[in-house]
This record gives C-alpha cells, structure tokens and sequence, in this order.
C-alpha cells in the first residue's frame, strides 16, 4: 500500500521485510458495476484476477482483457483489492499488483 508514497530509500536503511508490488489503482469502483484498473506489469496477456479481501473472505474475478473487472454485488465498506495470477490464492508468489483500497458504500440491507 505504501508503493505510491515510496520513491527511494537511503542505501543505509534496512531492507525492507515486505516485497513491494505495483500500485493498483481503480476507477468507477462500485458495487456490481464494471470498474477500469491501472498498474505495470510484465504479466499482461496472461489470465489474471482481481481478489477482492473483505472480511473473512476472499472474491476472485477474472481480469477483463480490457484492463475491466466487475465489482462483486455483495461488496460493501472497506475492500481491499489484489490482482493475482491465481484465482484461487493471494500469495506473494501470485500477486502481480496492489493492493488498492475500496471504500464501498453500505445500503440499507447491509
């Protein structure tokens, strides 16, 4: 989350204990709406996924060829957002870019 506010850090500082990945970002994010995504990546042209973290569960879409996910319908309040290689586990080994964090808005049956 810190990669969009890190540029550089002085060769004495210690090594970072956590692997930095592309910034993800997201526009449109709405529940059940379609949503365009922006990050590098030399992973493009392979099958990808968006994870999408809330709770205690884990929702995978497939990445549209046009950089386009569709936001699951049940999504609501804070949501994390991962594109993955794998659409079944976020992992650092899987995680291609992110995450991006969605602020999601509750209805009235949430």
């Amino acid at each position: 989350m810190a990669s969009s506010i890190i540029k550089e850090c002085p060769a004495g500082n210690p090594r970072l204990i956590a692997k930095p990945f592309p910034q993800l970002t997201i526009q449109g994010a709405s529940p059940g709406k379609s949503a365009k995504l922006s990050f590098q990546s030399d992973k493009r042209g392979k099958p990808l996924f968006v994870a999408f973290l809330t709770g205690p569960k884990t929702l995978f879409v497939p990445l549209g060829n046009n950089m386009e996910v569709i936001i699951p319908g049940d999504l609501f309040g804070t949501v994390f957002a991962v594109v993955t290689n794998d659409g079944d586990k976020v992992t650092d080994e899987t995680t291609v870019a992110g995450p991006a964090i969605l602020m999601l808005p509750y209805n009235s049956s949430n």
